[in-house]
């Protein structure tokens, strides 16, 4: 559902000029705010603590590699690019 409401979204921009687009940005955003919260809400209703805890160890191990691995491919990819000074700033602290 929500792939959905993105693709709708992309269709609907003015960056889209095969379809007809709607150029008004603040009415927009106005809308897309609104869907947020709809959206938003649609997953409160579904949120459960027993699902939480029933999922609670994997899902931490899943959340920390997947963290873990980000802070590492962000490293290595600031050090292709020659940006460095994040050690330094560290270990003048």
């Amino acid at each position: 559902m929500v792939l959905g409401y993105v693709v709708a979204g992309f269709l609907a921009s003015p960056h889209m000029t095969y379809a007809p687009s709607v150029m008004d940005t603040a009415n927009i955003q106005t809308w897309a705010d609104i869907g947020v919260i709809f959206l938003l809400f649609a997953l409160g209703l579904e949120f459960s603590f027993k699902k939480i805890v029933k999922v609670g160890g994997a899902a931490i191990i899943a959340a920390s590699t997947i963290i873990f691995c980000m802070i590492l491919l962000g490293v290595a990819v600031g050090t292709a690019f020659g940006w460095n000074g994040w050690i330094v700033s560290f270990s003048a602290a």
